[in-house]
């Protein structure tokens, strides 16, 4: 199962954690027992050393994420509504943006 999209990072509360609907895909496949890919693009920054770094701890492979060194690791805002419901807004122009098609992401 290929998560193909955004790798990126919910300022919460409680701390920063690791986002992004294909990301969440990926690893609740892995979770289910499936292979779980992620393929994305981060910025060559602390946040996407960082991404890497939390992704191999749920136990998902980084070999299909690309760094970006001109484009920052996205990021989201989260602010709760009167009702208590998340509202997400999501940056632009971050790596994830500027993802970009290989053969090796072909070959999946």
């Amino acid at each position: 199962m290929i998560g193909l999209g955004e790798v990126l990072w919910d300022p919460l509360p409680s701390g920063q954690v690791l986002g992004g609907a294909p990301a969440n895909f990926a690893y609740m496949a892995s979770v289910l027992g499936d292979q779980g890919i992620v393929a994305s693009r981060v910025g060559d920054d602390d946040l996407g050393r960082e991404a890497c770094r939390a992704m191999q701890e749920l136990g998902l492979s980084t070999a299909y994420l690309q760094h970006d060194d001109c484009h920052e690791t996205g990021t989201a805002t989260v602010s709760i509504d009167a009702a208590g419901q998340p509202n997400f807004t999501i940056r632009k122009s971050v790596a994830w943006d500027f993802l970009e098609w290989t053969t090796q992401w072909e070959e999946l």
